[in-house]
């Protein structure tokens, strides 16, 4: 943000310095050189056209003096009121996307709340711990043969961290689970001729949170 204010700043400075030279310089010389004309007039003869050029003299210098003051408001007052813009920009930027983090955050409490999770298998400890840390406060421990169509079960989350599980244990759960479930395992492959799109795998601790909320998003729009 500071470059791009920085940058801001000289590309209008540049650009008011080129207007300056363009429009003003014109001006500047032609009243020097009337200056200088002047200059060499003695006033104490003065005629009445003397006191108009004297009097032209008077109103060039004040329109000279206008035109600078004019000159600096507009090299300072944009690259300011420009400044204001970005800094306005990017606090409303920043407000939105606190107002997004928020929200994320809001519904994905509700969706760690409302999710019902079952962990296989029943004897999981691991899961059980990490799943209550993760938030997820409807959980249900079972065994692979439990598993049966009519559970009213969101999520099945088979934890092989002892590995005991294998992936005929995950074809039985596919095929057993309800239609709308979805299945994640952990440190256990999907096998290659399930052919189901309701399942993911994590291998790492790190991507246990991720997966499940990704296939509880998935969940909910079946």
């Amino acid at each position: 943000m500071i470059v791009m204010i920085v940058m801001t700043f000289l590309l209008t400075w540049i650009g008011a310095w080129w207007f300056h030279r363009q429009h003003f310089q014109g001006f500047e010389l032609r009243l020097t050189a009337i200056e200088t004309t002047l200059g060499k007039t003695n006033i104490d003869s003065l005629t009445t056209d003397d006191v108009k050029i004297e009097a032209l003299r008077n109103e060039l210098h004040k329109t000279d003096q206008e035109l600078r003051k004019d000159f600096n408001v507009f090299i300072w007052g944009i690259p300011v009121t420009l400044i204001g813009i970005i800094g306005l920009f990017f606090s409303a930027y920043r407000a939105a996307l606190e107002y997004a983090e928020e929200n994320l955050k809001g519904e994905e409490a509700l969706l760690r709340e409302s999710t019902r999770i079952a962990i296989l298998p029943a004897n999981s400890t691991f899961a059980a711990v990490h799943l209550k840390k993760l938030g997820f406060t409807k959980r249900i421990l079972t065994d692979v043969s439990k598993v049966k169509k009519e559970d009213n079960v969101d999520v099945y989350f088979m934890d092989n961290e002892g590995g005991t599980l294998t992936e005929d244990d995950v074809k039985a759960v596919v095929k057993s689970m309800p239609e709308k479930a979805v299945l994640v395992t952990f440190k256990l492959n999907i096998p290659r001729d399930v052919d189901n799109p309701n399942t993911s795998a994590a291998n790492f601790r790190s991507q246990i949170y991720g997966n499940l909320m990704s296939a509880i998003r998935y969940q909910k729009m079946l």
